[in-house]
């Protein structure tokens, strides 16, 4: 059986969960930061919108791109680009440069992330990319545990500049570790056109986008709410990533069972 655990995919989960955790910082404290310099619920709402539509508009581009030039540029230039957006937060007086700055952390946000999670899903063998991509999301699931907690702790004891300084850290930790994983990559056709419409994934898009429109529109207000009943956020995305992380631990559990069964049973 192929190897799994090769030191480029644990650079890449390491890299991810870095990465990942700088972005659930601001999950729980970005609405109290926009209430903080004159912000109202709505622009909370446009603010996180704003982010997530850039990255919306850019992921199919960017995917497309990375089968032609490959996946390690856009990894370095979106980490590098994420970096300097986290940096910017400290120089936000006003609700429009805030909304610009966040169509530009959007767009980051899809150069990164895509391009990691391609890479990383060109690292797992074919026969255990399920199990692969299992472990590779359990970064994200424990991000999501240590994010939102250590952010608010951050904006609460220190302040926001001191978070937006170490979500600048943390992105170059995870710029770092992704630099050293060797990345397999075969060029497609120069001369092949970018498809930013595929039919055969609209069933699961369409689903998708429901999902995340419930996620999100809950993501973007259980601060402000949990501030209104007094009750720390960050024990909301440490439910979430709980019950997240017994499921994917129990999926491992039952592929790790089959796997002994097939290497002890006996001929």
């Amino acid at each position: 059986m192929e190897r799994l655990w090769t030191k480029s995919f644990v650079l890449m989960t390491a890299g991810m969960l870095f990465l990942f955790i700088a972005f659930y910082s601001l999950l729980p404290t970005l609405p109290q930061f926009i209430k903080q310099i004159g912000g109202t619920e709505a622009q909370v709402g446009l603010a996180t919108g704003a982010f997530m539509l850039s990255a919306v508009i850019f992921r199919p581009l960017v995917g497309g791109l990375l089968d032609r030039f490959g996946r390690h540029p856009f990894i370095v230039w979106g980490l590098l680009l994420f970096a300097l957006a986290m940096y910017m937060y400290n120089w936000v007086g006003g609700i429009v440069v805030l909304m610009g700055l966040r169509i530009l952390h959007g767009m980051s946000w899809a150069f990164s992330t895509t391009a990691i999670i391609t890479a990383t899903t060109d690292m797992i063998p074919a026969a255990r990319r399920g199990e692969g991509m299992g472990w590779f999301s359990m970064a994200m699931t424990l991000a999501m545990a240590i994010g939102p907690m250590y952010g608010l702790w951050v904006a609460q004891n220190l302040s926001y500049h001191a978070l937006f300084l170490f979500a600048v850290g943390l992105s170059a930790a995870s710029l770092l570790l992704t630099f050293g994983a060797k990345m397999p990559f075969r060029p497609q056709s120069v001369g092949r056109r970018i498809e930013l419409f595929e039919k055969s994934v609209l069933p699961v898009t369409v689903t998708v986008f429901f999902l995340y429109i419930a996620y999100g529109g809950i993501t973007a207000f259980v601060a402000l709410f949990a501030d209104s009943i007094q009750v720390n956020s960050g024990a909301f995305f440490l439910a979430y990533a709980a019950t997240l992380a017994r499921f994917v631990i129990d999926i491992a559990t039952l592929k790790l069972v089959e796997m002994l069964s097939i290497i002890f049973d006996p001929l």
